[in-house]
């Protein structure tokens, strides 16, 4: 419980060292083109000094301000459920994170367009942005791994190897000093959801959580137990009877999400029977962790969930 208060006040502290810049340049510098290859394998012709970029979502953003870019248009998201840690009230916004507007993003002229491809809004507004010629860099960050090369391409951009190593290769000897340290024997087995207002679904691939999951050595029963994506019911998660539940909420209202979790599973008397719940080992995780891209806190992202699965190695103060 030390730790975890610990590690939740490294996460609020952290946003001091976000770079400030969150406001576009009056104009774009002339470059030359650099060649990327994204998240997608796509060859990617990027200014190599991008002056007008356009983010699709929050995470994005916040990953590029990170690079020591400058934002010249941003999804609403980044102004109401994430805080980016510097004053974004003279950056255009461009829409929605699931329905950007190509009309608005059109109008900035941007020199460089970073989206989310699993997003299907983003991916028809793309079309149209490459249509006109505008570079398109789809970042896919559900690893450590993706985030750490995304940031490599834009510090590239940047010119900001420094900050490569600060909340790059710096997070990385963090994370593998974390993992040493997983105990062997048997693997906690665990259910991961993801709780919105209108549904819950385990998740066995595809997110931040299984990832740490895996690599902290844990047995995610939705990846081994195809039958709970099919069809996830209370039945099918008693008979699995898992070691954790671990739940991230989605959505601007995390009530309703919570309301959604009780009334398909958490209301029924079968639910206080599993060995989770019995052992006080159901947990919601913090949004700002695992729903958004950790980015500067993948690190803090491991360190919390390390220490939930395996308190007597990570618990001591």
């Amino acid at each position: 419980m030390i730790r975890f208060r610990r590690a939740l006040a490294s996460l609020l502290l952290c946003v001091f060292l976000i770079p400030a810049g969150c406001a576009a340049p009056r104009s774009a510098p002339p470059a030359s083109a650099v060649s990327l290859s994204d998240s997608l394998g796509q060859d990617v012709a990027a200014p190599a000094t991008p002056g007008k970029v356009v983010a699709l979502s929050a995470s994005l953003a916040d990953l590029w301000l990170l690079a020591g870019g400058t934002l010249a248009g941003i999804t609403e998201d980044a102004v109401t459920e994430r805080d980016l840690g510097c004053d974004l009230s003279q950056v255009p916004i461009i829409g929605t994170i699931k329905e950007p507007s190509t009309e608005k993003i059109l109008s900035l002229s941007p020199d460089f367009v970073i989206y989310s491809p699993d997003i299907a809004g983003q991916v028809e507004a793309v079309e149209i942005l490459k249509q006109a010629g505008i570079p398109c860099y789809a970042a896919i960050i559900d690893t450590f791994a993706e985030y750490l090369k995304a940031l490599q391409d834009f510090t590239g951009l940047t010119g900001r190897s420094d900050l490569y190593k600060t909340y790059g290769t710096d997070q990385q000897e963090e994370i593998a000093a974390l993992l040493q340290a997983v105990p062997q024997g048997v693997p906690p087995r665990v259910l991961f959801l993801r709780a919105a207002s209108s549904s819950v679904k385990a998740k066995a691939d595809g997110h931040v959580v299984c990832d740490i999951l895996e690599e902290a050595g844990a047995v995610n029963i939705a990846a081994s137990e195809s039958g709970l994506l099919e069809d996830l019911s209370l039945e099918a998660i008693v008979a699995q009877d898992p070691d954790f539940i671990f739940v991230v909420t989605m959505g601007s209202d995390t009530q309703a999400a919570l309301d959604a979790l009780n009334a398909s599973f958490a209301d029924s008397p079968v639910w206080g029977n599993l060995s989770a719940v019995q052992n006080g080992r159901f947990a919601v995780l913090p949004k700002e962790l695992y729903h958004y891209k950790p980015n500067a806190q993948w690190s803090h992202a491991y360190a919390y969930l390390l220490e939930i699965l395996y308190p007597e190695t990570y618990g001591a103060a």
